[in-house]
């Protein structure tokens, strides 16, 4: 009799040991799907291409331009229940990636760098050269070779209503999440984006949101704003909002607001680079958080707040945010979280904010790997 997700974990080792060029992912209610090449190389492409493709994986990093929006076009396609019995891979032969180069582990930042960093983001605020800026920090992880697969696994059942993900590619190694943000969905004739920002501890959060407080409500109404400017400039002009709500994401929660309109002649490209980045993962006004965010973080943010997900699929399209995300490598994990800095932040509070997103992870490492370093 199989284990749960026994042909999952089956599959998902047999592409993380080949250096496969993959991506696993599950949205939330819905089956697992594992896109497959058989080349390794990942193509580039711009808005006017990618209007244009169907029934491919979308990966575009935080600091993306038009051509650096990485397509993913399988070749083989799986779907996976917790109950699915034996399945004959039939992709054997597929062409692995080079090995990603190794980094080394010390990539963490300390409380007072993150300090130090948030004065510096206060000041720019207070000058009125800035109104939000989103500040991320990295926190690695050691752990003898890291079980990749289980910790995708593990996540499905432990975080039931957030988009799961695994990819590895040559050109950004393996890369695993669980995004409760998505950026934009498209189904049928119908367009929806979110607004999330904000957050609490679970625990604290109160379910009414007009009970928040107000560094978080106005965290969140910059998000909505933009999102609205930047379907207004798209030509949308009929928006029905819907929120804002509490929305729970593991030991956190966050504001939500949703936006709705029709699709009918837009570029989901194009709107998809003018959403991105959004507020809630740079800041605004955006140029000026991105240069903010240039000079002051000490690390590359690579997939980290991008975006991914499945493009024009049969199922539509639906990009999240890449939040909640880590990079695996040999011998750690390197786990990427932020927060949004505003006139009413306090570097300890942000502090321990970047550390409850950062136990949505270290809490399922802990279950399945045991004691973390």
């Amino acid at each position: 009799m199989n284990t749960p997700w026994s042909s999952l974990r089956e599959a998902l080792q047999h592409c993380l040991d080949r250096r496969l060029t993959f991506a696993a992912f599950r949205i939330a209610g819905q089956a697992v799907q594992l896109l497959v090449q058989r080349t390794s190389k990942v193509h580039h492409v711009g808005t006017t291409e990618l209007d244009t493709l169907r029934n491919v994986f979308v990966i575009a990093p935080f600091a993306h331009t038009q051509r650096t929006i990485l397509v993913l076009q399988p070749d083989e396609r799986l779907s996976f229940h917790a109950d699915t019995g034996p399945i004959e891979l039939t992709f054997p032969e597929s062409a692995p990636c080079e090995p990603y180069p190794p980094k080394a582990l010390d990539g963490s930042m300390d409380q007072a760098a993150y300090a130090r960093m948030v004065n510096e983001a206060l000041m720019a605020i207070e000058r009125g050269t800035l109104r939000k800026v989103v500040l991320s920090r990295t926190k690695d992880v050691a752990l003898q070779a890291p079980d990749t697969a289980d910790l995708f696994i593990r996540a499905l059942s432990d975080l039931p209503s957030a988009f799961i993900c695994l990819a590895h590619t040559p050109d950004h190694g393996t890369w695993l999440g669980a995004s409760p943000e998505r950026l934009l969905r498209k189904k049928g004739e119908q367009v929806e984006v979110d607004a999330i920002a904000g957050t609490m501890s679970a625990s604290d959060a109160p379910a009414d949101p007009s009970q928040w407080g107000r560094k978080e409500r106005d965290e969140q109404a910059l998000v909505t704003e933009q999102v609205e400017r930047v379907l207004s400039r798209g030509g949308v002009r009929s928006v029905d909002v819907h929120g804002p709500e509490v929305l729970r994401a593991g030991n956190v929660a966050h504001l939500h607001t949703r936006l709705i309109t029709s699709g009918t002649g837009l570029s989901l490209a194009r709107l998809m680079l003018d959403l991105h980045p959004t507020p809630a993962v740079c800041g605004t006004p955006t140029d000026v958080a991105m240069t903010f965010l240039t000079a002051h973080e000490p690390h590359d943010r690579v997939l980290y707040a991008g975006a991914w997900g499945p493009w024009q699929a049969d199922n539509g399209t639906e990009l999240f945010v890449n939040i909640r995300c880590m990079q695996v490598f040999d011998q750690h994990v390197r786990l990427y979280v932020g927060g949004g800095i505003t006139a009413g932040s306090e570097p300890g509070h942000e502090w321990e904010e970047t550390e409850h997103k950062a136990q949505t992870w270290e809490r399922i490492i802990r279950a399945g790997q045991g004691r973390i370093t």
